[in-house]
């Protein structure tokens, strides 16, 4: 028993003797489980989407912790240097709240890969202008607010704590209560490692967004594991964005991209969706009218909706970067220009109008740090990209607006173009995708009869389908803008999601996760099927007959939206080393092959399996 009783005590003296030091580090790690906590207590919103991300909370809560523990252990064995080395610990702690609070206020979000990429490379006058340009904002005054609190805290419990602690005489059931506590907070902190193991286990930086967007949402890490995520999503990185960055600018600067059409003008467009259930869409077969205009414009002979369609993944990123590379499958997409470089480079203008580009918060989240480097590096706009939007709208038809307004309206489309819109879509959080005005269904709407399908399940359904029908409608305003000029458009997706379809569950899963019996072919059906269409205009469709017949014809092909390149290169007819016809679905020689997803399983063989 001695030798444990040393342990104890070499354990809980420390914390005992610092017990300011380790509460106010934890605030200095946490902020954002103390902002979340107090929110919640005044406002007493605990329901259960809520209940899981503070379960997620909690984790980092406990890591947190464990940080605080041992810098504080840290801080007490320093010996004749205990005093300087506390003042370190606290100075990098502080400067951690500061800036986590800062980027909360002023942009809602947190600490993240961008953020720290963004610090790095400023310099001094850059630095200067940007707390300028902050100095009198609202997020400023409460960042300051919140500094002088804990300024406060820290000076009064490092004062004041010495003498009380000196005067007390803590009884033998507290000592043990207390000591109990500690050590099992100190355990379940050791417990939550596991995320640092996760994270250090990931390889590739879609590896590492996959697991913390599907594994850890988009809330805010505690300090400490904040660094470590973002040094390694870094290091990751940095060697697969620089060798495609490379390619791409080679490509458009100096490749064999070339236009071979005898069109006088032509506008290729792609229109990206976001977390569109396929079989939430009537044009699919959903029993609610839910694309009440891609119907008609199906009807009218415009629209060629596929059949068979997948997503390699279910998170943004690691699709987009495939999507928009001119790799082949099989192929990663870092081996590869963008495909944005070839069409410059073979004439075209490109202009991208991303409604996720310019969000507030979503640097942790869906427009993941990857992606800002990936399409937005300076040197990539500058050489693929003929114009930009400037800001994120609410609504993805006031997206759609701004371009009007700005390019068509102002005619500063060139003869051949190529424009992208990455829309929302309905993406969460759902009664945000969609103006109230829009609301159509409501849970009264949703017939289906399923033990988990509670009042508040079927009016998440409703909402989704609420913002599946203003989606539509978006798509629509698109098609308009082209309709009396030569122009072809594609609608994708980039995965699906569930919205309480066959169980008890809304949102994406870790396909990993194979102890929850995720994988499965239901699984599959509602988070990686898409919708595909092809739309003509009255114009394209006439003077591109042998195009339009073979669009006809493909639409039971079975092939993943990550081959959109391929169909863009050719329906653009662009001449270039990085289009092979064998991966255009839209092609006679093209050779189907397997549909791999998550890099290792081969979709149709599951799904042959699945159904016997």
């Amino acid at each position: 028993m001695e030798p444990l009783k040393r342990i104890a005590k070499w354990i809980l003296t420390p914390a005992w003797h610092n017990l300011p030091m380790l509460l106010l580090l934890f605030v200095l790690l946490s902020p954002e489980l103390c902002r979340r906590s107090l929110y919640q207590l005044i406002h007493r919103n605990w329901d259960i989407y809520q209940i899981e991300a503070n379960i997620r909370l909690v984790h980092f809560a406990g890591l947190a912790f464990l940080w605080s523990f041992i810098l504080t252990l840290i801080a007490y064995y320093s010996g004749k240097y205990r005093k300087k080395v506390k003042i370190v610990i606290y100075t990098i702690c502080f400067i951690n709240f500061v800036v986590e609070s800062f980027v909360y206020y002023n942009f809602n979000t947190y600490i993240s890969p961008q953020v720290l990429q963004l610090i790095a490379e400023s310099n001094v006058n850059e630095a200067s202008e940007f707390f300028a340009t902050f100095a009198m904002t609202s997020g400023m005054v409460k960042t300051l607010v919140a500094t002088l609190i804990m300024v406060a805290l820290i000076v009064i419990g490092e004062r004041l704590y010495p003498k009380w602690r000196n005067r007390r005489r803590l009884s033998k059931a507290v000592k043990i209560a207390g000591g109990t506590m500690l050590m099992l907070m100190t355990a379940f902190g050791i417990y939550c490692t596991h995320i640092i193991v996760n994270m250090y286990s990931c390889k590739t930086i879609e590896q590492l967004e996959e697991c913390r967007f599907v594994n850890w949402g988009t809330i805010g890490m505690d300090g400490i594991t904040t660094l470590l995520y973002s040094s390694h999503a870094l290091q990751l990185a940095s060697e697969n964005v620089t060798m495609s960055r490379a390619l791409t600018l080679e490509e458009a600067y100096h490749g064999d991209a070339r236009l071979v059409t005898s069109d006088s003008t032509v506008n290729i467009v792609l229109i990206i969706g976001e977390s569109f259930i396929k079989h939430h869409a009537s044009i699919y077969g959903y029993e609610l009218e839910t694309t009440p205009y891609l119907k008609k414009e199906q009807e009218l002979g415009n629209l060629v909706a596929f059949n068979d369609v997948i997503s390699p993944y279910n998170t943004t990123a690691s699709v987009l970067k495939n999507m928009l590379s001119c790799n082949t499958r099989g192929e990663r997409w870092w081996k590869a220009p963008l495909l944005m470089a070839s069409l410059r480079r073979a004439g075209f203008d490109v202009f991208i109008w991303d409604n996720q580009w310019h969000q507030p918060g979503w640097a942790t989240g869906t427009f993941t740090f990857s992606m800002e480097t990936f399409f937005y590096n300076k040197e990539v706009i500058d050489a693929c990209y003929t114009s930009t939007n400037e800001q994120y709208f609410d609504y993805d038809g006031e997206l759609v607006a701004d371009f009007d307004k700005k390019i068509m309206k102002t005619g500063k489309l060139g003869r051949y173009n190529f424009i992208i819109f990455h829309l929302m879509g309905q993406h969460f959080e759902l009664d945000e995708r969609y103006p109230e005005s829009f609301t159509h269904f409501t849970a009264d709407s949703i017939k289906r009869k399923a033990s988990y399908l509670t009042p508040g399940a079927k009016d998440a359904i409703a909402k989704y389908d609420n913002a599946t029908l203003y989606n539509d409608l978006v798509v629509e305003k698109v098609f308009n803008l082209l309709r009396a000029t030569n122009s072809v458009a594609i609608y994708v997706s980039d995965h699906g999601e569930e919205v309480y379809d066959y169980r008890n569950n809304k949102g994406r899963t870790n396909i990993d996760d194979s102890s929850s019996g995720d994988i499965n072919a239901m699984f599959l059906k509602y988070e990686h099927q898409v919708p595909f269409v092809i739309w003509m205009s009255p114009t394209f469709r006439a003077s591109h007959p042998e195009q339009s017949r073979l669009v006809e014809s493909a639409v039971d092909v079975p092939f993943m939206n990550t081959d959109v390149s391929q169909v863009i290169l050719y329906l653009a007819q662009v001449q270039t080393k990085y289009y092979n016809p064998c991966h255009n679905p839209l092609s006679p020689q093209f050779k189907p092959g397997k549909r791999i997803i998550y890099d290792r399983i081969d979709y149709d063989e599951f799904m042959k399996i699945s159904s016997k």
